[in-house]
């Protein structure tokens, strides 16, 4: 007469078969949910999601380095687009990215914060380039061929894309600790001393995105 309960050799078999078949299940539902999670948490190839939208000023009066009065504004600093202005006074505490000056021949001078430290302090480094692409046009920074720390002569109209190092991006969180900046000169005043600076600025890090609200990549 046959048994009416499975031997334990029978139960202990396939309880491991149950415990097999909903472990594996388990791992296809929490990869399926960690892919989901990703998805919604990296929107840029740094893998972290932006937190601010892009700041754009469409006139700035900053003055020539050389001849401004005391605490006026005479540089950029990306970093302070957070607060909604990035104009700042390049002061000795060299917390911008760059500072502005107007050569003998009236065409604008921008200096990275390494080329007015000349050594004088621990500096971060500051890439330029200068692209063709109308201001209006140019939606999207580069994420290569910039010149760094090295001072730039440009003419009026002209546009240059900044990257800096975020001064809050850590490279042990993010991918790419750059933050992304835009400017072109509208005027020079030789007489006031002073420029007038459009710029956008992008103060998310790892982001290139120089067009309008929070961006997504």
């Amino acid at each position: 007469m046959s048994s009416q309960y499975p031997s334990p050799r029978a139960t202990i078999f396939s309880a491991s078969k149950f415990t097999v078949k909903t472990l594996r299940s388990w791992i296809v539902l929490g990869g399926a949910a960690l892919a989901i999670a990703s998805v919604a948490a990296c929107d840029n190839a740094t893998g972290n999601k932006a937190q601010f939208s892009i700041v754009a000023v469409d006139s700035q009066v900053v003055y020539a380095i050389n001849s401004a009065p005391r605490n006026a504004p005479t540089a950029v600093y990306l970093a302070s687009a957070v607060t909604g202005d990035a104009a700042v006074s390049a002061s000795s505490d060299f917390a911008f990215d760059v500072a502005f000056d107007i050569d003998n021949t009236g065409k604008a001078v921008i200096l990275p914060v390494r080329a007015v430290a000349s050594g004088l302090a621990g500096t971060h480094s500051v890439g330029l380039q200068v692209v063709n692409t109308p201001y209006d046009s140019l939606t999207f920074a580069p994420n290569k061929d910039f010149k760094y720390d090295s001072t730039l002569v440009v003419s009026v109209g002209q546009v240059v894309v900044i990257q800096s190092v975020g001064s809050a991006c850590s490279t042990s969180l993010y991918a790419n600790p750059f933050i992304y900046g835009k400017l072109t000169v509208d005027s020079i005043n030789v007489g006031s001393h002073t420029l007038t600076l459009k710029y956008t600025v992008d103060p998310n890090c790892g982001f290139r995105s120089l067009s309008t609200g929070v961006p997504k990549n």
